[in-house]
């Protein structure tokens, strides 16, 4: 059994909401590997409070529980870490809709 939070789960299992955004053909491939691209940039743009708890959450699929023992912090305060940074992600990324990249 691995000692990390999330580790008992199966292989391929975390990213799943992205993967599944994945169509098949090659324009589809192209498009979902810009998003994830643009979404590695603005996740860098986020300080490291607010990053690594969206991260774990949202991309590698960990519980709250988990991310508030791996962090050493209390759940009240990493669900409020995650959605004060999913909101910064929304205006880093919103100029995308807009075609303006800042």
């Amino acid at each position: 059994m691995c000692a990390e939070p999330g580790g008992n789960r199966r292989p391929g299992q975390r990213a799943g909401r992205l993967q599944a955004a994945v169509g098949n053909g090659p324009e589809d491939d192209a498009r979902a590997g810009e998003s994830r691209r643009l979404v590695t940039e603005a996740l860098k743009r986020l300080e490291p409070e607010f990053r690594m708890p969206v991260v774990l959450r949202d991309i590698e699929e960990w519980s709250y529980d988990e991310i508030a023992v791996s962090l050493s912090l209390p759940v009240g305060t990493v669900k409020s870490r995650i959605a004060r940074g999913r909101g910064q992600l929304r205006e880093i990324l919103a100029p995308l809709v807009s075609g303006r990249w800042p």
